[in-house]
């Protein structure tokens, strides 16, 4: 059959075979997968591990060391008044309450109150005490007694201010039974509590 040029143009086209837009992709075919690059990983020998955010800190609370107790036995040599005004204002450089003891060699209780000041309990029923002891022996009642401390009654404890002088605050044996810590510790504890107040 005699095929015009046209024609023969028209087939010679459809005889070549049909060429996809992607190169070595033969038509109607799916792709092959995309193969994913393996993860990076970095390694640093020897780096230490990140820190964690640093967090602030209060800062701690420094409780302040309370004060201790002194004892102190009055030697003749200046007058009552000097020596207790001295004694008065060295007390309250250390933030220790001046405390005056009058007491005697011969009163059972005084010796009593005295050799259990070590213990526990007496420790901390004088505890920020500054104890100045003023024996009858040595020091006439008529001195205590112009600086208003009667003597009556023995043992006795008179709060002195800053200054040596007497406040009036004062505690004799008379407020506990048997001069034993368990009996004196409660009230002299209650007494100098009550004795730092204004």
């Amino acid at each position: 059959m005699n095929v015009g040029p046209a024609r023969g143009c028209l087939m010679r086209a459809l005889a070549v075979p049909l060429v996809c837009a992607a190169p070595g992709l033969s038509c109607g075919s799916s792709p092959p997968p995309i193969a994913e690059a393996p993860a990076t990983v970095y390694k640093f020998a020897g780096a230490p591990p990140p820190k964690p955010p640093e967090v602030e800190e209060a800062p701690a609370v420094v409780e302040r060391p309370r004060p201790r107790s002194e004892w102190t036995v009055l030697s003749r040599g200046k007058d009552l008044a000097t020596a207790l005004r001295e004694l008065a204002r060295d007390a309250a450089s250390k933030q220790l309450l001046p405390v005056v003891f009058v007491g005697q060699k011969n009163c059972e209780p005084c010796e009593s109150l005295k050799s259990y000041r070590n213990d526990p309990r007496m420790q901390d029923a004088l505890l920020g005490t500054s104890i100045v002891e003023v024996d009858l022996g040595r020091w006439p009642s008529s001195e205590l007694s112009m600086l208003g401390m009667s003597t009556h009654a023995i043992p006795a404890l008179f709060v002195l201010d800053v200054g040596g002088q007497y406040t009036g605050k004062m505690i004799t044996g008379g407020a506990w039974g048997d001069d034993i810590p368990e009996n004196m510790a409660p009230p002299l504890t209650d007494f100098f509590l009550r004795a730092r107040q204004p």
